[in-house]
C-alpha cells in the first residue's frame, strides 16, 4: 500500500518540519510510493511516461494517438491519421528515419467466419508493404479471452484503403479486437 501525503501538524504558527517537505519531494521523485489525488485541471508540458494502467472517469481523454477516447472509443472507429515522431528503418548506419502516422480502430470477426475487411478511408496504403512500411498490432477486447492462438486475429493483408484481419480457425463465436497501425507517411 502506498503512502498518502499528510498535512499533519501543518497550521498557522506551527513550525514546518523536514519530513513535511521531504514527503512531497519523495512522492514526486518516486523515491517512496505515494497515492496522489489531484482535483481540478492538470496540464503536463513535455514527455509523459505512464507505467501501469490508466483510467479515465467522467470525461474524455485526448492524446496524440487517440482523439476524444472514451469508454466506447473502440467501436469500429478509425481516427484521422495522427503524426507520430518517426519510423526507424533497421538498415543503414546510422538508421534511416521516416515520418510516420498512426490510426487505431476495432473490429469484430463474426461467428462462423475467419476474415474481416475494415475500410480505413481516408488512409491510403497504396504502394506500402505490410511489415515494411506498415506495422499493425492487434489486441483482444477485454470481454474476450481464448487459450488458443488459432482464434487470435492478425493483420493478414492491406489494400489501398483497407486492412484484412484473419484468424487461423473459423470460430463459433464472434471475436472482438482492436488494432493500431503505424505507417510511413
Amino acid at each position: 500500500m502506498a503512502n498518502v501525503l499528510s498535512k499533519s501538524n501543518i497550521a498557522n504558527s506551527n513550525t514546518i518540519e523536514a519530513w513535511q517537505v521531504s514527503q512531497s519531494v519523495d512522492a514526486f521523485t518516486g523515491i517512496v510510493d505515494y497515492d496522489i489525488t489531484l482535483s481540478g485541471s492538470f496540464k503536463v508540458t513535455g514527455s509523459t511516461i505512464l507505467s501501469g494502467s490508466a483510467t479515465v472517469v467522467g470525461g474524455d481523454l485526448t492524446t496524440r494517438g487517440f482523439s476524444n477516447a472514451t469508454s466506447s472509443w473502440a467501436t469500429n472507429v478509425v481516427n484521422i491519421p495522427t503524426n507520430v515522431s518517426r519510423f526507424v528503418s533497421p538498415s543503414g548506419n546510422p538508421p534511416t528515419l521516416f515520418p510516420t502516422q498512426m490510426i487505431v480502430g476495432s473490429g469484430v470477426i463474426p461467428s462462423g467466419s475467419s476474415i474481416l475487411l475494415i475500410d480505413i478511408t481516408p488512409v491510403d496504403f497504396t504502394g506500402k508493404i505490410l511489415g515494411t512500411d506498415v506495422f499493425i498490432t492487434v489486441g483482444l477486447s477485454s470481454s474476450y479471452s481464448t487459450s488458443s492462438m488459432s482464434f487470435y486475429p492478425r493483420a493478414d493483408s492491406i489494400g489501398p484503403n483497407s486492412i484484412t484481419f484473419t484468424t487461423q480457425t473459423t470460430s463459433s463465436f464472434a471475436v472482438s479486437f482492436f488494432y493500431t497501425a503505424i505507417y510511413k507517411s
